[in-house]
């Protein structure tokens, strides 16, 4: 039996997760020429998961660019 020693190798544990993104991402880029973006959606969150990304909802992008504005307007309000 391969492994039962507990020295695994951390580079072949890199290579495979680096092909499950790469597949992934693969997956997702042909479901969105077929336009099943639900499919793509699917891909991509898993891309996100094996690369430790956060995916940012739309509501959150929003209040981000309101406070982004009102930063804006703040400081035009101070200096101007």
């Amino acid at each position: 039996l391969f492994g039962c020693g507990g020295d695994r190798d951390k580079f072949k544990r890199k290579i495979m997760v680096n092909r499950e993104r790469d597949d992934n991402v693969y997956y997702a880029r042909l479901a969105e020429q077929g336009e099943r973006y639900e499919d793509m959606i699917r891909y991509m969150k898993e891309v996100a998961a094996v690369s430790n990304i956060q995916i940012i909802p739309k509501k959150l992008e929003t209040e981000r660019d309101e406070e982004t504005i009102a930063i804006k307007l703040r400081s035009n309000l101070l200096h101007g």
